[in-house]
């Protein structure tokens, strides 16, 4: 087993075993174990990663006649794969899983499975309630290339966001945010995992689409990931947050075999789309 942990491999395999009493997030945030290490993987599987509902039970929509509640991405990917049937999804920045859901159409229509990931608790709530027929992860991703717990500023009715990380920040400020922690409950801290150990906590490394939409964090996510160990085919990433900028963001994509499509911009949306070198597309999106 190789273990991914920053931009090199390590030399040396996985720590040894660990029993499930001396797996915890405390350990893995301390000790910033691998991505792919068993004890990451565990936690995910074990403590966070909710099952697909059953196909079996109906979906609890607040529109369940809008065929498509996203901004326009679903359209555009659906263009680029063909309307490609039995995909695999992951939407980060879920929100509660229907209003402007990217994959809520590949899913209802075109018999997708997926993953959704949402941070903010009272989104996630709604998110799970609609009864999706993906997994769900009440989790962001994390910012390193390793398990992290940070503090999350949710808000009503709009994205959440991670404030900054637990461990970079001093006693002082740790005290100017649990002061702020007790007088606003949109304040809170949420425990991060690499979007690697994420796919491997669902047995899954190829990707047909990747909705990524966390209002700021989303250069330093695509940073960590080991790019030669995943399989993605589309992107849809919002730029407009992100200290870096898009011209940044697209050369870090570029570097990694992906060539920008085109950008959205549209009432909810200003993002660009992506699409790997390895898929052959001429569509035209209009």
């Amino acid at each position: 087993m190789e273990d991914f942990y920053g931009s090199n491999w390590a030399k040396t395999s996985a720590d040894k075993y660990l029993s499930p009493s001396d797996c915890t997030v405390e350990y893995a945030n301390e000790k910033k174990l691998q991505q792919d290490h068993p004890c990451v993987i565990r936690l995910i599987r074990e403590e966070y990663l909710r099952q697909p509902a059953s196909k079996e039970l109906p979906y609890q929509l607040d529109h369940p006649e809008k065929v498509d509640s996203s901004d326009g991405q679903a359209k555009d990917i659906r263009n680029i794969l063909k309307n490609k049937t039995n995909g695999f999804f992951v939407e980060s920045g879920g929100f509660d899983g229907e209003f402007l859901s990217n994959t809520l159409f590949m899913e209802r229509y075109l018999d997708w499975s997926g993953l959704l990931i949402e941070a903010d608790k009272k989104s996630f709530a709604k998110l799970f309630a609609r009864n999706r027929k993906a997994f769900s992860l009440p989790n962001c991703i994390s910012i390193k290339p390793y398990p992290i717990q940070v503090f999350f500023n949710g808000k009503d009715n709009a994205g959440g966001s991670i404030l900054e990380t637990v461990e970079t920040i001093n006693a002082t400020r740790i005290n100017i945010i649990n002061n702020n922690q007790n007088t606003n409950a949109s304040v809170y801290t949420v425990q991060c995992f690499p979007l690697y150990s994420i796919l491997l906590a669902v047995g899954r490394t190829h990707v047909d689409y990747f909705g990524l939409d966390v209002e700021g964090a989303e250069y330093k996510i695509l940073e960590t990931i080991p790019w030669h160990k995943v399989n993605i085919k589309t992107m849809t990433v919002e730029w407009n947050h992100i200290p870096e900028g898009e011209p940044a963001l697209t050369r870090l994509m570029e570097s990694n075999n992906f060539r920008k499509s085109h950008m959205i911009s549209l009432n909810y949306s200003l993002e660009v789309v992506y699409v790997h070198e390895s898929l052959n597309n001429n569509v035209t999106i209009k």
